[in-house]
C-alpha cells in the first residue's frame, strides 16, 4: 500500500453554458489486489460528503466508483 495524492476535478455547466469548475486534492493510499488497482481516500467537508471513504477500483475494461459511510 502507498500514500498517494489524489486530484478529483469537476466540471459542471449551467443552462446558459457558463462553466464551473471545482478542483479537491486528498490525501489516499493506493494499492494492487488480485490484479486489480484500487484507490481510496476520505471525503473532505469541501465537497459535501464528509465521513464518506471513496474507492476506486480499475480494472482493464472499466472502473468502479463505491462509496462507504455518511453517503
Amino acid at each position: 500500500m502507498r500514500k498517494v495524492i489524489i486530484t478529483t476535478i469537476g466540471t459542471q455547466k449551467d443552462e446558459c453554458g457558463e462553466e464551473n469548475r471545482i478542483e479537491l486534492i486528498s490525501a489516499g493510499r493506493y494499492y494492487e489486489k488480485s490484479g486489480v488497482h484500487c484507490i481510496t481516500y476520505r471525503e473532505s467537508e469541501i465537497s459535501g460528503m464528509e465521513g464518506t471513504t471513496t474507492l476506486i477500483k480499475v480494472y482493464d475494461d472499466h472502473f468502479s466508483l463505491i462509496r462507504m459511510g455518511a453517503v
